[in-house]
């Protein structure tokens, strides 16, 4: 029992020839229904099955006895080639592209032209049919037409490809050409760089002695006009110890003339009481109108006097005024020329400084080799003018 038990699951588990080629025969026929069947006919070339060996008499007889001998010469007797329009101006338009018309006629055109008799081709609705031979000459004729095309393609890439390896070639050159004229043009610039430095140099130091030169005028001027404006103090001093000795002289001459006066007055009185005294009776009358007349005129003369001392007063102190005035008017003018001068001076040391540290910094950037020779001379010519400004300024 239990053999005959697993011979019956072992048969159940093993499918049978039958079914096996059932299933075969199902998926094929599956296969064929989803796709279009091309049936493709294999020719053994011997019978021993080995490579690089062809038996002739065999594969003759395959062809005969398959009908394929038959088929081709059914085939040969009528129009084997057969291409739809679009089909055949797509693969040989390229023949017709010199012909006028649609696509149709180009294609006609094209046969035409290797069979103007019409016998080897025909024409239907949707397709052209014609013969191997016509297809032949066609396939050949486009062969030789896109060995053209492809000569022509060929020719224009290698011309890109030879521009494009020209072009690299041109710019390098361009490139070796600029780092030599940068070279050249560098090695020119220093040069020149360099004489304008040294020129620089001589012209700095020419105005630096310029510069000393004016600021030695300029104290030789002011020592003159120091020498002036003492001289011009001297004078009014002397002016003023004049007109002084002059107003105390004018001062004593008046008391002596009014202390004469008064000297005189007295006596007049004296004179005057001695006649009244002796002509009190007889010349009343007239001694008191002279006596009257008399103080009239000393109050006159008083006046005159006093008018003339406040005049000779107003005049001192006017004299005084404008001679302070004018003595302040030439300290303030001499004092804003010596504020110009040494502001002009120190103008000049500043530009001159900030020229000298431009010059430094220039240098210092473009690794000159004249650096040192430029700031020798230069700290030289500053050495000089401050020295010779510190005499000035001593000598001042």
């Amino acid at each position: 029992k239990m053999f005959n038990k697993g011979g019956a699951k072992g048969a159940r588990k093993k499918a049978t020839v039958s079914s096996q080629f059932k299933e075969s025969l199902h998926s094929l026929m599956q296969t064929l229904g989803q796709a279009n069947p091309y049936f493709v006919r294999c020719i053994k070339p011997n019978g021993e099955k080995v490579s690089n060996k062809f038996a002739p008499q065999m594969v003759m007889n395959q062809l005969k006895y398959s009908g394929m001998m038959e088929t081709v010469r059914i085939r040969r007797s009528g129009y084997p080639v057969r291409r739809t329009f679009e089909d055949f101006h797509f693969r040989y338009g390229v023949l017709g592209r010199n012909f006028p018309g649609d696509s149709k006629q180009k294609s006609i055109a094209v046969l035409k032209k290797f069979d103007a008799e019409h016998k080897n081709w025909q024409i239907g609705n949707t397709k052209f049919f014609y013969r191997e031979n016509i297809e032949r000459m066609i396939e050949r004729s486009r062969d030789a037409e896109l060995r053209e095309v492809c000569k022509i393609i060929y020719g224009v890439v290698i011309t890109f490809i030879i521009r494009k390896r020209y072009l690299k070639t041109r710019q390098k050159i361009i490139l070796v050409q600029k780092y030599c004229k940068a070279l050249v043009y560098r090695v020119r610039f220093l040069k020149i760089r360099n004489a304008v430095i040294c020129f620089q140099k001589y012209e700095r130091a020419r105005q630096a002695r310029r510069l000393f030169a004016q600021l030695l005028e300029q104290k030789r001027i002011e020592e003159e006009r120091r020498r002036e404006e003492e001289r011009q103090r001297e004078l009014e001093r002397q002016r003023e110890l004049e007109r002084l000795e002059r107003e105390k002289k004018e001062q004593e001459a008046a008391e002596m003339r009014k202390r004469l006066e008064e000297e005189e007055r007295k006596r007049r009185e004296n004179e005057a009481a001695r006649l009244k005294a002796e002509e009190e009776e007889r010349q009343a009358a007239m001694a008191k109108m002279r006596e009257l007349e008399e103080e009239r005129k000393r109050q006159e003369e008083l006046k005159r006097l006093e008018l003339e001392e406040a005049r000779l007063k107003a005049e001192r102190e006017a004299e005084e005024r404008a001679a302070q005035l004018a003595a302040e008017k030439e300290a303030l003018e001499r004092q804003m020329e010596e504020n110009k001068v040494k502001e002009e001076a120190e103008a000049a040391f500043m530009i001159i400084g900030d020229l000298d540290s431009a010059l430094k910094a220039f240098q210092g950037a473009l690794g000159l080799e004249g650096e040192q020779d430029v700031e020798s001379d230069t700290e030289d010519d500053d050495i000089e003018m401050e020295s010779g400004f510190e005499d000035d300024t001593s000598g001042m």
